[in-house]
């Protein structure tokens, strides 16, 4: 029995003051247990929001690196171009400074051989110079002096 009248008041068995305490406890110990849940589930929900935060973060972390390995890949290429392309200049140059080198020594050749011509251009000159007025003195000598013999005989004719 629950209760039973006891001098005109109800009483309660001990066993149901006991079952009565313990769903008062039961009750107060459901409220904290449901507070304690509802705390958990925002909690959970704050979490929640924060991975979806940290995901997005994550995410876009990606497709900046990835934007920024395209970029390094970019510039890879570019560089190994830019190398090739400096190689080849190089090369180039080398070649036009081996053609250089035999230009200047063709020039330097040219320069002698023209300085020895013009050495024996000038000699020429001289010795034709020398024959010319060497002929010309041989000619005075050989020649005989018209003039004078023509004055010779005009005089006597007139005398």
């Amino acid at each position: 029995m629950i209760s039973t009248l006891f001098k005109g008041r109800f009483y309660f068995s001990p066993v149901f003051a006991c079952m009565i305490v313990a769903c008062l406890s039961l009750t107060s110990q459901s409220s904290y247990a449901v507070d304690k849940i509802d705390a958990t589930k925002q909690d959970i929900s704050g979490i929640q929001q924060k991975i979806n935060q940290i995901k997005q973060k994550l995410s876009q972390s990606q497709k900046e690196k990835n934007d920024v390995t395209d970029a390094l890949k970019q510039s890879e290429t570019a560089i190994s171009l830019a190398n090739k392309a400096l190689h080849n200049i190089q090369l180039e140059q080398k070649q036009n400074e081996s053609k250089l080198n035999q230009l200047k020594k063709q020039s330097l050749l040219i320069s002698n051989q023209l300085a020895a011509q013009q050495k024996q251009l000038s000699q020429l000159s001289k010795l034709y110079q020398a024959n010319i007025t060497k002929q010309k003195s041989q000619q005075n000598l050989t020649r005989p002096k018209i003039s004078s013999l023509h004055c010779q005989s005009t005089h006597q004719t007139h005398p």
